[in-house]
């Protein structure tokens, strides 16, 4: 279950992740605003939700604030895209 967002890799051992989980996020990507984002069928990334295959969890990540931000709004649903 999705709980937040990590802002960093921690690629480094012993480094610590850093989570947001609400308010606004700066993405590493373009965004459309008001467009929903959820999370990808591949772990640990997200895509419009026009991007979902057919069965894949529907979980809400945020929508699309600015161009480059996301305002978060997480909701895993345990609903299945049709």
């Amino acid at each position: 279950m999705v709980s937040g967002v990590a802002l960093n890799s921690a690629l480094i051992a012993g480094q610590p992740v850093k989570v947001q989980k609400k308010g606004t996020v700066t993405v590493g990507g373009t965004v459309v605003v008001g467009k929903r984002y959820v999370l990808d069928g591949t772990a640990g990334k997200i895509c419009p939700e026009d991007d979902l295959a057919t069965n894949d969890w529907v979980t809400t990540i945020g929508h699309g604030a600015t161009s480059t931000t996301l305002k978060l709004a997480i909701d895993a649903t345990l609903i299945k895209y049709a």
